[in-house]
């Protein structure tokens, strides 16, 4: 009976991340050029906050130095404005599904310097979204540049987390987004397999597409640090600049029990 009910879970992962990649292929693919991505020396790596030259260290940036932070390191793409803001906007709300690989590509090379040694030891995990949405849009934005990224890197993706319903926030303004409850990302339950010896130790890599006001991804961050890994990086397309994530004092029983 266990082996039954695994490679059913199994078959059903499978022909989901098939149905993820494959829709879209009605259209014609876009043309897509190379996006020019910011050099290191433009972001603070801890926070992700659009920093000038000499501005941040590896201590931070005057926004987030001396402040307890829910990852390591931020990697990001660029800001949210022209072709990539064009670009990302697309594959989240227009269903450009083309436009996840060469992206995750590009995370991908912007990650494996920031990796290091621990390359061979991470996991990838996608910002989840709702399954209602997720059935609207007819995408999984965040899963196809996970995915993207774990092929490039040669690494597994563990789709870890699950979001309960809320409301799109595209239709809320940045002031109600950071006040959005923490509480509703959780962890997937896993009757046959124990998520947290598997991830214990090892270097999870959060992926998401836009960095907005922060409140999405320390509600992720507070369910992935109780599987105790050494290193929790987040990796997003762009960052909203302008728009600085609220990385205020963070711990996991408090993103764990609401705002």
């Amino acid at each position: 009976m266990f082996a039954f009910r695994w490679r059913i879970r199994r078959l059903v992962r499978q022909l989901d991340n098939a149905a993820g990649e494959w829709i879209g292929w009605s259209r014609l693919p876009l043309g897509i050029e190379p996006v020019p991505a910011d050099p290191l020396v433009c972001w603070c790596i801890r926070c992700g906050s659009s920093v000038g030259t000499g501005e941040a260290t590896e201590t931070g940036c005057h926004r987030c130095r001396n402040r307890d932070l829910p990852f390591s390191e931020v990697v990001r793409l660029g800001c949210l404005e022209a072709e990539l803001r064009s670009l990302l906007l697309g594959l989240k709300y227009s269903g450009w599904w083309e436009v996840a690989q060469p992206l995750g590509r590009m995370l991908a090379d912007r990650l494996r310097p920031v990796l290091g040694n621990s390359l061979h030891t991470s996991v990838i995990v996608p910002m989840p979204m709702p399954a209602g949405r997720r059935l609207v849009r007819g995408i999984d934005h965040a899963g196809l540049l996970a995915s993207a990224i774990g092929k490039q890197l040669n690494r597994p993706v563990c789709r870890e987390l699950k979001m309960a319903r809320c409301r799109p926030q595209a239709a809320v303004g940045f002031s109600e987004r950071s006040r959005a409850p923490l509480g509703r990302i959780r962890l997937r339950v896993h009757p046959y397999f124990n998520a947290s010896r598997s991830l214990r130790g090892r270097t999870i890599v959060l992926v998401d597409d836009i960095l907005t006001s922060g409140r999405t991804s320390m509600a992720a961050a507070g369910c992935l640090n109780t599987l105790q890994p050494s290193r929790l990086i987040l990796a997003v397309g762009a960052v909203r600049d302008g728009k600085t994530p609220r990385w205020t004092s963070w711990n996991v029983k408090k993103s764990l029990s609401g705002p």
